[in-house]
């Protein structure tokens, strides 16, 4: 899971480094430990930054990087927290073939297997130490030198139909090319998401950007037109004279497989203000938390009888599970509380890369209001649980805070399985679902009951939002085992 930007404008008399970077921030939430920017020129001239650290330290104020990142397109990207050297910091640069570079967001599952290919046919080595260079290097492959831009397209079109024969996995990504322009292009299960919006300018020129979220666009004044379509690439061209229309030019590389995308995006993932393929993220979890507090109702234990009778408040962890809490609150007619207070300086926990490092995180993170827990019964709601590190420790805190019961549900289905396609969670071992039933895992966070929201529940969920398109099926691997890319894996 990572964050991607491409930007091509229409007028020459700008640079595209303000939008990159204003974008950055934006989608800051995907992604903590690196980013990188890289601009080109009409004539082929690139510039780029890397660096470790969040957007505003690595381009903050008093940078000087700014003044050499000219040119009229350019893309970002910042990965999530992982094993990394600087060369891997995103975008990753081809220097040796006129600064082409790549920004990827997704996971390939033969990245050992398409190594060994790309090496013994003499590819560019340093380059295939992580699944972006692996891509670049295998659309590479059929590099040659073009004399003119529509040869360009010719290879892009040659190594494109590469990469969709020997990468396995899932892969949203923006293309560099100096002189040229930019290239969007999606697995064919579609998996990652990708959006491109325009923003039409005074005098007709149209300027285009590649995000990985609508949030990023809206925000600077473009408008989403469509997602790359799985299977599909974009082509964006740089404005010039004799391209003086500036417009995209689309191609259908492969035929697509499925239209699958990562259901974590709606539940945990995108901000609240996105529209992803055609789903509102804000809506699809208002529906979710209907659905969960359906769940409540239904739930008897023999122990307590109706569970939702006896809950006094509902109280959200800040903050992207706010909109789902609100709408069990308001279904099961219980106040809302806000009993947890969060340091908004503290970035997500679970992207961090130690038991250690999350469990200090979360203390940090996170402090409770006393007076909403003092003498209740609390029914805390999470948009999900991963390790169950931060679910045991917001026990224990409503505990200290004097909670009689604590209740803890889930807006999406138990986490039982690795996630393969991008999102860093832990092997399945680490998880608190994997292997354990609802009653154990109560047991292991330390609360009155556990409840989930099912399957099902988080998929209708989803369609129900859906305000435009034609997805109706899903990425789930995480919660039942069975992936797009290679089916059910239950037995491994």
């Amino acid at each position: 899971m990572c964050g991607i930007v491409g930007v091509s404008l229409g007028s020459l008399q700008y640079d595209a480094y303000s939008d990159l970077l204003e974008t950055a921030a934006f989608l800051q939430h995907r992604g903590q430990d690196a980013c990188g920017i890289i601009c080109g020129t009409e004539d082929g001239t690139a510039s780029f930054h890397r660096g470790a650290g969040l957007v505003n330290e690595v381009f903050g104020k008093g940078s000087h990087v700014a003044s050499h990142l000219q040119g009229s397109f350019g893309i970002v990207r910042y990965p999530t927290n992982g094993e990394y050297n600087k060369v891997q910091i995103q975008p990753i640069i081809d220097k040796s073939r006129g600064n082409i570079a790549i920004a990827h967001n997704g996971n390939l599952e033969n990245s050992r297997a398409l190594g060994t290919y790309l090496t013994s046919i003499g590819q560019n080595q340093s380059n295939c130490t992580s699944d972006s260079g692996l891509i670049l290097e295998t659309l590479l492959s059929k590099y040659h030198p073009p004399s003119e831009m529509s040869s360009v397209e010719s290879w892009i079109m040659l190594g494109l139909e590469q990469v969709y024969l020997r990468c396995v996995g899932s892969f949203a990504c923006v293309l560099f090319i100096p002189g040229y322009g930019l290239v969007a292009f999606r697995d064919a299960n579609g998996i990652k998401p990708v959006i491109m919006a325009e923003r039409i300018l005074d005098h007709g020129e149209v300027d285009y950007m590649f995000a990985s979220e609508s949030v990023a666009c809206t925000s600077l004044g473009y408008t989403p037109v469509r997602d790359v379509r799985p299977g599909e690439a974009i082509f964006v061209p740089y404005a010039s004279a004799c391209r003086p229309q500036h417009r995209c030019i689309i191609r259908q590389v492969v035929p697509q497989l499925s239209y699958s995308p990562d259901i974590f995006e709606y539940v945990y993932f995108a901000r609240a203000d996105s529209v992803i393929d055609g789903i509102s993220v804000n809506r699809s979890r208002r529906f979710m938390g209907k659905a969960l507090a359906q769940t409540l109702i239904n739930e008897i234990t023999a122990k307590d009888g109706c569970v939702h009778e006896e809950i006094d408040c509902v109280i959200p962890v800040p903050e992207t599970s706010l909109t789902c809490a609100l709408a069990v609150s308001q279904y099961l007619h219980k106040p809302l509380a806000f009993g947890f207070v969060r340091n908004r300086f503290i970035f997500r926990t679970f992207l961090l890369p130690t038991q250690k490092q999350r469990t200090k995180a979360v203390a940090s993170k996170l402090s409770t209001v006393r007076e909403e827990f003092e003498g209740r019964n609390v029914l805390i709601i999470d948009d999900s649980i991963v390790r169950g590190t931060t679910a045991i420790q917001i026990v224990k805190m409503a505990r200290e805070a004097g909670a009689k019961k604590v209740y803890f549900a889930s807006g999406s289905p138990a986490i039982r399985f690795k996630h393969i396609h991008g999102i860093d969670l832990a092997d399945e071992s680490r998880l608190i679902a994997h292997g354990r039933s609802n009653l154990q895992i109560s047991e292991a966070l330390g609360a009155d009951g556990v409840f989930y929201l099912s399957l099902d529940a988080l998929i209708d969920s989803c369609i129900s939002a859906r305000r435009y398109g034609d997805v109706s099926s899903f990425e789930v691997g995480i919660f039942n085992g069975v992936y797009s890319t290679r089916g059910s894996c239950l037995a491994k």
